[in-house]
This record gives structure tokens, sequence and C-alpha cells, in this order.
């Protein structure tokens, strides 16, 4: 069977929702049990994976199956730069119930069912494919914030849903409701009683979680595969500069922004001013996804994930370039999900959300992994006596130990759209815009687009490609005089690789080589070495995701023999690696720069960032002043009335801002560092936070206290920590983005990380003599990677992003970390390190020879996303914007590495300041 039969299903367009006027409002619907279908080479005959979690968009006037997206492929939502975006988030929810439509609408807190759009001034969303309808029932909200973020959920059957949970059958919550799951359907489910209203916070396992957080963790079940969740669910606005609160509506009903400390068991509802940064919001690719922690791994490899596109235009299958050219757009979401078969899953294919990086074994190069890769029989059962243990291994959830897994079959898929290996076809001297979305939960894709011999067994050469954003945010121009006029418009940088990591998007360039004869390329996701040595961490193999056609400009010639199946088919003659560029590519390069510019919004250069540091001291002084005062402050009572009571580092920001004042050219730097320790516990992935005197030399903690290595002891030493719910750093939010801080995050592993912050986008810092992007990489890999992740690497032009990776230290940073503060080691406990390199060479300072990774980032806490807002629970007190920095690798973040920050405006910590809400 050739290829052509085996697959050639063209790519499919996701389910696309559009605004009404400036408003998007949908629903989504969290629904476990569910079944999927996942693609294989016969599109005829997919594969039904049972017990999935999914998260379906579905227009607010149709909730009925015909008008939601596919539940594992996703949809396309599209927004407006400057209009709202309103989401209720709901579990198991049904069509409406006739006998409770009764009043008018509502957003939430309603016991009835209303029409879509019918409040005054209320406008619906839609989707393209959708028909029209009443929406279902929508339980009341909560109206305690307190308990909203912080009360225990007291349900004595939380935790039996996910210990019993089988595969194909309803859960206990099911059993005890009456209801089940159907494939792809939600089913009629009853008002849930006022004991499931409110947050969950407490883990699978029943403990309570540290107040203000909501974590939840899961094992895998010999029954029923990896169950990863309870009715427990948000949504994190993944790259949108909006604010992160919670609020009451004119009905006094709670809704939220990108809040993802609320934990909705049964309902939340978002809207979101698309302009609270304080203008229109920027215009790119973004994405969004579940963010509880301990299970944002499960729930994103489960395809919970949707892609955004903020656009002035209604059409998403167009974009517009400066200039004015408008060219075809092309939205690729790409996901991946690991699937077993074991004895005890009745035959079903199962959701494994473990992720194992070794899942293909030895093929992780493999030229035939189209689409996916098969689990290789040495993985799947118990060995021969005396031969090495392959199989997957998982841990159970009585005794939470690594166990082997018998599998009778498995596969890693890597889908476009949902869709294994698709096709896709570009018209003859076609220009296009491809917006790509790593939508994986730890797969990081090196992607190329690759010309293959018709054997597909050789590669012939890779097509170049523009670069127009990375992670929705315009491109900056460093000079300050530099305006944003069309005359400024630049050709786009092109490259032949780009990287991207886990949450990072990208809006590719893409113009037809303009051949004789039909040619086929291989969009490619070359293998991924995460660490230092192929044994210091993971390595992602290398997938063929899908097949895209250059139609020729002259009629096509003979078709090519047939190649076998799994392989890829191109129709032009065999040719030796390593062939001189024909001549039809010679003026791909001036194509690209003619056809792909980009307008660069105007930044001040470097030096004036640097200058504007003492701005930020001062603001810090006047608020740690203000924060001295008893009572002085009107932060919420939730935080004790004071900044010293939530700021983990405010006597480190004290002394930031006393030597800025003292020696104004002395550049002041905050240090984040990433660590990774395995214990007999398990294996920890840490943050932790420090200050540095450039000048100097000296560096200090969040206290105050100096770090002290002398004589190769750690005397005052860094610290790191599992994440804290109750504690984490504070910047002050600043009045212009050349106000910004620096920021230098540290790899004290031999793996690569991924940075990321909500609501803020950053650039990568240039050293201010020479220009040169500011990061230390002490491997070769890197050398190429970063480069790659970038993309515009001139002395004019930065890109902006909102995910970056963190350069890998060598294997010397091994265990270089000593647990400190005995705790209960139990999930959801708080885990300390001090570092302590017992003479090897990874301090982090960057000394000769040191041996870390580093890069630095210029972070600005601008913007209306960082304002505080009034607490609904007494709105003469404030909130201060609080959200989450992390590593985007899931896994990563599930185990630790994250942080609690908080932004505080010293216009607010200052009673004598102006008394309005800043929103």
């Amino acid at each position: 069977m050739s290829v052509a039969s085996s697959f050639g299903a063209e790519l499919k367009e996701l389910t696309t929702f559009t605004a009404r006027g400036a408003d998007t409002e949908l629903w989504m619907f969290v629904r476990n049990g569910q079944t999927i279908e996942m693609p294989t080479a016969d599109p005829s005959n997919p594969r039904e994976v049972h017990g999935v979690q999914t998260l379906t968009v579905c227009p607010v006037d149709d909730v009925a199956a015909a008008g939601c997206a596919d539940p594992y492929a996703g949809a396309l939502i599209g927004l407006k730069p400057d209009g709202r975006f309103k989401v209720h988030l709901r579990f198991d929810e049904s069509d409406p119930a006739p006998a409770a439509m009764s009043g008018p609408g509502g957003m939430s807190g309603m016991n009835h069912a209303h029409a879509a759009g019918d409040r005054p001034g209320e406008t619906a969303g839609t989707a393209e494919a959708g028909g029209t309808g009443t929406i279902g029932v929508v339980p009341a909200a909560p109206e305690n914030h307190d308990a909203l973020r912080r009360e225990a959920d007291t349900a004595a059957n939380a935790a039996a849903d996910v210990n019993s949970e089988i595969m194909g059958a309803p859960s206990p919550a099911a059993a005890r409701s009456g209801r089940a799951s159907e494939r792809g359907r939600p089913v009629p489910v009853p008002e849930p009683s006022p004991a499931d209203r409110g947050t969950f916070e407490r883990t699978a396992d029943g403990g309570a979680a540290p107040a203000g957080h909501c974590m939840a963790f899961s094992r895998w079940n010999p029954d029923s595969g990896w169950v990863s969740t309870l009715e427990l669910a948000n949504l994190h606005m993944h790259g949108f500069l909006v604010q992160p609160d919670v609020r009451k509506d004119a009905g006094g009903n709670l809704v939220y922004g990108d809040d993802i400390f609320v934990c909705g068991k049964k309902l939340t509802d978002y809207d979101i001013a698309m302009d609270g940064s304080g203008g229109p919001h920027p215009q790119g690719v973004n994405w969004i996804h579940p963010h509880i922690h301990g299970i944002a791994k499960a729930q994103v490899s489960a395809g919970m994930a949707q892609m955004a596109v903020i656009d002035a235009a209604d059409d998403l299958k167009t974009a517009e370039l400066p200039g004015g050219a408008s060219l075809p757009a092309r939205n690729l979401l790409l996901k991946d999900m690991q699937i077993v078969r074991t004895p005890n899953s009745g035959g079903h294919f199962v959701h494994f959300a473990d992720q194992a990086p070794d899942f293909c074994g030895d093929n992780k190069t493999s030229l035939d992994n189209i689409g996916r890769c098969e689990l290789p029989d040495a993985r799947k059962s118990a060995p021969a006596a005396g031969a090495e243990d392959m199989r997957l291994t998982v841990k159970l959830k009585a005794s939470g130990e690594e166990t082997p897994l018998d599998v009778s079959e498995g596969a890693w898929v890597f889908t476009v759209n949902g869709q294994d290996y698709p096709d896709i076809t570009v018209a003859p001297g076609a220009s296009e815009v491809w917006r790509i979305q790593n939508a994986s939960a730890n797969i990081t894709y090196r992607l190329r687009l690759s010309e293959i011999s018709p054997s597909g067994r050789t590669n012939l050469g890779n097509l170049k490609f523009a670069v127009l954003q990375m992670d929705g945010a315009t491109p900056v121009h460093l000079d300050a005089n530099a305006g944003t006029g069309g005359s400024d418009a630049l050709a786009a940088p092109q490259t032949e690789e780009i990287l991207l990591m886990p949450g990072s998007r990208a809006e590719l360039g893409i113009v037809s080589p303009q051949p004789e004869a039909d040619l086929t390329y291989q969009l490619v996701a070359g293998p991924f070495q995460a660490g230092f040595t192929r044994d210091s961490a993971d390595t992602w193999p290398r997938i063929a995701l899908a097949r895209v056609h250059f139609l020729a400009n002259a009629p096509a010639a003979a078709p090519a023999q047939a190649a076998p199946a799994g392989t890829a088919l191109v129709a032009r003659n065999e040719s030796a690696p390593g062939r001189a560029a024909p001549a039809r590519e010679a003026s791909l390069d001036d194509r690209l720069a003619g056809v792909f510019r980009i307008q660069p919004q105007a930044m001040p250069q470097r030096e004036t960032l640097r200058r504007n540091q003492s701005r930020i001291a001062t603001l810090q002084e006047k608020a740690q002043e203000t924060a001295r005062q008893p009572g002085a402050s009107r932060y919420a009572p939730t935080y004790e009335a004071s900044p010293a009571n939530f700021c983990s580092d405010l006597a480190g920001l004290e002394r930031w801002s006393l030597e800025q004042k003292a020696h104004p050219d002395q550049e002041i730097v905050r240090r984040i560092y990433f660590g990774i320790q395995e214990t007999p516990d398990g294996e920890f992935f840490l943050l932790g936070e420090t200050f540095l005197n450039q000048a100097t030399g000296q560096e200090w903690n969040g206290k105050g206290q100096t770090i002290d290595y002398s004589g190769g002891r750690p005397v005052v030493p860094v610290t790191l920590s599992t994440f804290d719910p109750a504690a984490g750093p504070c910047a002050y939010k600043v009045d212009s983005p050349d106000a910004a801080e620096t920021w230098e995050l540290v790899n004290l592993s031999p793996e690569v990380h991924n940075f990321h912050i909500h609501q803020l986008k950053y650039r990568v810092r240039r050293d201010p003599k020479s220009g040169a992007l500011f990061y230390r990489a002490p491997s070769p890999l890197d050398a190429v990677e970063i480069p790659a992740s970038l993309a515009i690497n001139t002395q004019t032009v930065d890109l902006q992003h909102d995910t970056i990776i963190v350069p890998r230290g060598t294997d010397t940073c091994s265990d270089i970390f000593t647990e400190v503060e005995p705790v209960s080691h139990e999930e959801g406990a708080v885990h300390r390190f001090s570092l302590d390199p017992k003479g090897k060479s990874c301090r982090g300072d960057g000394a000769a020879g040191d041996e870390s990774g580093m890069i630095q980032l210029d972070m600005a806490f601008s913007g209306g996303q960082f304002a505080s807002f009034p607490d609904p629970a007494d709105p003469a007190r404030l909130d201060p914007a609080t959200f989450v920095l992390h590593c985007h690798i899931l896994e990563h973040e599930d185990n630790g590495m994250m942080q609690r920050i908080s932004v505080i405006d010293p216009k607010v910590a200052d009673p004598g300041a102006a008394q309005s809400r800043l929103r």
C-alpha cells in the first residue's frame, strides 16, 4: 500500500469561533471518562481511547454536538484586541432541560437557563459550523471570595471518584447522580448540590492543599489507566496581557480574569477585557489550557488546549502583513498523546499521561516515525530471565511505587489539528502564513520543512521560511527614535529551523519554491536532546508531522513510482545528499524578503533601560516605607494588610533600593535559579531567588542576607524550593516599559528548562557594548537551539517572548543540593534545598569555570494588567495582581518548578496617593 493511500487526508481546519461585534462568548465543558478517536494510518479505522478527560468548546447559542469543536483536535478562537472574552467553564453539562428554562439570563449565578445574548448589551459568540438554540442550566455561584480561593471542599466522595473510576463505565460520582458519559456527547446531569459548588482544594487523596491554591495529584490505576482528575479544572489564558483578577459583575456574581488560583469544581465564569493592559491587546497567536498544579501535564497531554488568535480581522483564514499584503493563513495546533492497551483496560486504549520520553525505545531518530512511533515489542511484556526489563513503569495509587506495566499495544501519536500526518497543499507560486502552536505538555518541536526523495530515505535539503513573530507579540526596534510607520517595515528574518518549546507559538511565512514539477516536503520535528548528554535528561523523537505538497507552476511531470507504505512520496528523481541547490531556489531569499515584512514597535535602547533602573528603586523605597507603617496599606485582609506579609523577598527588595539609591550607576539584577535534585523520596524540580549587584559581585537573598560560600562551604547558601503557594517574590508596578528589571535565569541542572511568566512579554537582554544576546551556554547544542528559539538576533530588532529556553548546565550540575527544613514527604508538601556544589564547578555565579547555564531578560511590570483590584469581599480594600512563573515543561511544573509572584503598586500602598481603584 502506498503512502498516498495509507495517508492523504487533507489538513482539516479547526472549528472556528469568532466574535459577534467586539465580544467573544463561549461555553467550555470539562468531561471525564470520555472516549475519543485517535487517528491511524487507516483513516477508516481510528483507535478508540477510553477514559480521557476532555475540554470541549461550544457556542453559547448551540451546545448540540454539531456546534461544538472536536474534543481532542481543539478549536480556533478569534478575539478582538479591544473586545471582551467571556467563558462559562462547566463540568459534564448537558443540552438544556426545557423545564429549567424560565426568566431572563445572566452570566453566572442564575439557577435557570437563558437564551444567548438576551441581556441588555450582551453579545453572543458563534461557531462557524454551529446552529442556534439555548444554553443549559447555570448553577448559582458562591458569594464568598475567600471560599472560592481558599475553602477546602468537604465532599467525602472526591477521592473515591479518582481511585475507583473504570474506563468505559460511570465513575462513582456518575453512579451517584444517575448519569454516564457517552462518547463525544454530554448527557443530562442534575443541578449540583450546594456542597458541590465553589472550589476544590484537596489532593486526590483527600488531604487539604495549602491555602490559596488548588492542587491535585493522581496515580496509575491498573484497571483504568491514568485517571488524572476529578471534576477539577480552571483556565489559563496563556500569552494574554490581561488582569489576573476576581470581581463581581453588575448582578453580584463572581467572575474571573486570568486567575489560576481559582479552582472551579462545578462552575467558573471568566470575563476578560482584552484591552486591560491599557490599550488594544497585541495581535498574534495565544492559547488556553487548564492550570491545576500537579495535574497540568495530565490534562494538557489529554488534549485540553485551544488556540486563540487575537486579530482585528474577522477572517482568521487570512493574514494581513505590513504594506497591505493579504495572504492565506493556516492555523496549525500541534498535540501529542501516548496511548496503551493493557490486560486490565478491557481491550481499550487508555491515555498514558506519564509521557515517558523513552516510549519509542531506540526508534527516536527513525525515518519510519511518520505521524507516530509504535511501542517496541521489547517494552510490552516481561523479559526473559536475566534480560533487562524495558517495560514502561507507572506509580500505583496504593503504594506510589514504580511498577512495570504489561502492554499489548502502544503508540505515541503526534497530531496536527487532531490528524495523524495530514496533507498540506500549497498552490503554485503561492505565499502563506502559518500560525503554529505547541500545545504539547512536555515535547519541544525543532521544526523544519525537509524535501525528501521518492523512497523517503534521503533528505534533499530544507526550505527556508520567514519568522514574523513568536509568542503572540510584535517584534521591537531597539532604537528609541525609531518610528512605526510603513517606511520602517523590515524584511522578516529567515531560517531553516525554529525551536518551539512547550507553550511557544510562531507565525511563519512560507513561499513556494516554484518547482517545475510537484514537490513534496515533510514538516518534521527533529529529535531534541534536553540534557547535556543523552543520559542526563530526556530525548524527544524525530517525527514527520505532515506532508506538504508544493504544486508545480507548469504541468506536473509523470508521477514517480509509489513509495512503500509508511514513507513519504515526492515526484522527482532521487538525488544524493549534499547536492548543490538547484537554480529554482536561487531567488527564494529575495522572494521571502520581498513578501514577508515585519513592522516593529519602538522600544528604548538597552542603555536607556539600564539607566532607568533607578526609577524602580524609587518606587520600591516608597512602597517599603508604607509597608512599615502599621495598618497603612489598603491591600486586602487576605494578605494581612501589608506587602510584608505576602512578599517573601521584601527585605531583599529593600536592600536593592538602598544600593541602587547609593550607587545609581550600578546595575542590580534579580536571579532566578532552576535546579533538580533526586532524593529517596523522588525527583524535585526547584526554583530560588536572589539579587546581585553586578558591579560589586555582592549577592543577597530575599531576607537581605549576603550569600556566603567562604571556604567553599555554604555559610549563607542559595536556597531553592518546590512550589510554595503561601509565599513568593514581589515586583513593583512601573509606569513605562523603559523601567525594566534585569532578570538572570540560572540553570543549575544538566537539563534545559522553559521559562514562562503569566501576564507579561519580555526580551532577551543584550550586552550594552557589543549588542550580543546575553546568555551562557556550556552545551554546544544550545549554540544552535537558542538562536533558533530567538530567531531575530540583529542589534536593532528583538522578538518578545512569554516562553524562553534556559540553557542547560553540564553534567557537573548534578546532585548539588541538600534538603533543609525537613517536612512531611507527602504530595503537596513544600521541599526546600540549599545549593551545596561540594567542590563542583556549578555555583551559578558566572565565575571562571562555572558550568551552569544562564540567560538574561528585560522584564517590565508596566500596564493595566498589573493594577490592584478591589477585593470582592471588601471593595474598600485591594488585591495586588498575583500570578505565577514556572517552567512550561509541565512535568517540571507539576513537580515543583513554579513560584507565585505579586506585583505591588506603590500608588496603592501609599495611603496618601490617589484613591482610585486603578482599573
